[in-house]
């Protein structure tokens, strides 16, 4: 649906703070909506990301993107008095029906785009972090382990955080960390699973992409459409 506007936003905050007798801070997602709110941490924002040269190696491609993101909140005066949080994420791939439509939009689970992420953070000045995200499986954001690379990515965060705060590395932590994932009561081959029933809505989207997807889908009924016409046997 559609987003709030910054006067729907002023409308909520003035009248919720009207009637509770806490104070609070707000955090946004969206740049533009930060008059509104005491602070933002942008979301990964593709089209910037879309906008930077592939040709580029990642740590310095990544520099480019958040430069794309972060210099104009750090420029601008609206920014003066706010919370500008870093949004550190260790990808992004949302090839599926729904949000990617199935249009390949990745940007790549890799420990340079952390690394280039909080090395900005830092020369920025910027100290809050948000992280994007615990478990978004369908937008490839996700640092919760999993059955093909485990920990790596949680180990990863942990460890690159620690040394964005100039913090010790913990080691017996790192390894008490891989032991509960490892010693989890829980089975870990997803293929001796026995599945008893099919997910209502599939969002998953065909092995190629749906443009070759609905191009070779409508070739076939043009060639269909040409048999039916010109009256040519089918397998002729």
């Amino acid at each position: 649906g559609n987003l709030l506007t910054v006067n729907e936003w002023s409308y909520i905050w003035a009248n919720v703070r009207q009637r509770v007798t806490l104070d609070f801070y707000t955090i946004c997602t969206t740049p533009s909506l930060l008059s509104m709110f005491d602070g933002v941490a942008p979301w990964i924002d593709l089209v910037a990301w879309s906008m930077t040269n592939s040709a580029l190696p990642l740590y310095n491609r990544t520099l480019s993107w958040l430069a794309l993101v972060y210099d104009p909140i750090l420029s601008s005066n609206i920014s003066s008095g706010r919370i500008i949080m870093g949004g550190l994420t260790p990808g992004f791939d949302d090839f599926t029906q729904s949000w990617g439509a199935c249009q390949q939009r990745n940007i790549p689970r890799h420990p340079d785009l952390m690394r280039a992420q909080l090395d900005y953070f830092s020369s920025h000045s910027i100290q809050h972090l948000f992280i994007y995200t615990w478990d978004d499986w369908t937008e490839g954001s996700q640092c919760e382990p999993d059955v093909k690379n485990g920990t790596q990515i949680l180990l990863l965060l942990r460890q690159s955080i620690t040394s964005f705060y100039g913090a010790t590395q913990n080691t017996n932590g790192d390894t008490m960390l891989i032991s509960r994932w490892v010693n989890y009561p829980q089975l870990r081959n997803c293929t001796a699973i026995n599945v008893t029933s099919i997910p209502s809505i599939d969002i998953s989207c065909p092995t190629t992409n749906c443009a070759n997807y609905l191009y070779s889908y409508s070739t076939m009924i043009l060639l269909l459409s040409f048999q039916t016409i010109f009256k040519i046997p089918y397998g002729a």
